[in-house]
């Protein structure tokens, strides 16, 4: 399982520009496959016609090669117009179903219940249980950790995190902020930050390195910043990007909360002006 997670982490973190229909309907990958196509010099034209073509451009921008997903009755027409192709993934359906299902809090190895155990890691959830998690494992701490909100998703989804303490109490230190799940495929990442809040707490009063971070600084932890999308994911497409957000004159949803920062916005060869591209 653990290689399973690892694997479609990857794939998932990768995918930015879509061309994949959007219905009501969960979209299947089977068959579809992840190629690595070799770019000659001056292939701008070459990259615009890959997107046209793939149902997802993975590292866009990248000069000597792009990663691409690409549907079943597309591959032939992709290897026609590249001259170098590799296969990096046989069948992306099949590496997703490796992920298997979502394990439901009902499920009684899987119960999530104050505090949660390492066993929670070793399986995907549910957005409604990751929710339970940090308050299960907030309720295991109360005295070292609260939980947080940081406002409300365009769905109207609570953004919910986990603030963590040591020594001094809440708010005397320096602030740490790990944030997850910019991306809304990215379920590696959820787990991950979660990860940093369980061994943040629970190995405080056991491991002398955690406790010193933590007596050091306070950890603000959002494993899920973009819930919408992450919802999307788990129902109609495990390889969505964005958030949900309405585009004012366009049917394409989302924006790349990645490409949305103050900081050098709409940097160019970093982010799309079109309302469909994964980096709008």
């Amino acid at each position: 399982m653990k290689a399973s997670l690892i694997l479609l982490g990857s794939i998932a973190s990768l995918v930015s520009a879509v061309s994949v229909p959007r219905t009501t309907e969960k979209i299947d990958y089977t068959g579809f496959k992840a190629l690595r196509v070799t770019l000659p010099e001056a292939s701008s034209d070459l990259e615009s016609q890959l997107e046209e073509l793939a149902a997802h451009i993975l590292n866009p921008g990248t000069k000597e090669h792009l990663d691409v997903v690409v549907s079943p009755e597309k591959i032939d027409a992709i290897n026609n117009l590249v001259p170098e192709t590799t296969v990096l993934v046989e069948d992306v359906g099949a590496a997703i179903a490796e992920e298997g299902e979502l394990v439901s809090s009902d499920d009684d190895e899987m119960s999530v219940q104050a505090v949660p155990t390492e066993a929670w890691f070793t399986a995907y959830h549910s957005y409604a249980d990751h929710l339970t998690f940090l308050r299960d494992l907030q309720g295991g701490f109360t005295t070292q950790s609260e939980i947080i909100t940081t406002g409300t998703s365009v769905q109207g989804r609570t953004l919910t995190g986990i603030h963590i303490w040591g020594s001094g109490g809440s708010g005397s230190k320096p602030a740490v902020l790990i944030h997850g799940t910019v991306h809304a495929r990215e379920w590696i990442t959820t787990m991950t930050t979660e990860y940093f809040a369980w061994q943040l707490l629970t190995k405080y009063s056991s491991n002398s390195t955690i406790k010193a971070m933590v007596d050091k600084f306070d950890f603000y932890i959002i494993p899920i910043v973009n819930p919408d999308g992450f919802a999307y994911t788990q129902t109609n497409d495990r390889l969505w990007r964005k958030n949900r957000q309405t585009v004012s004159g366009s049917t394409c949803y989302g924006r790349d909360i990645n490409r949305n920062w103050p900081f050098q916005w709409s940097t160019a060869g970093g982010a799309s002006t079109s309302p469909c591209s994964g980096t709008y």
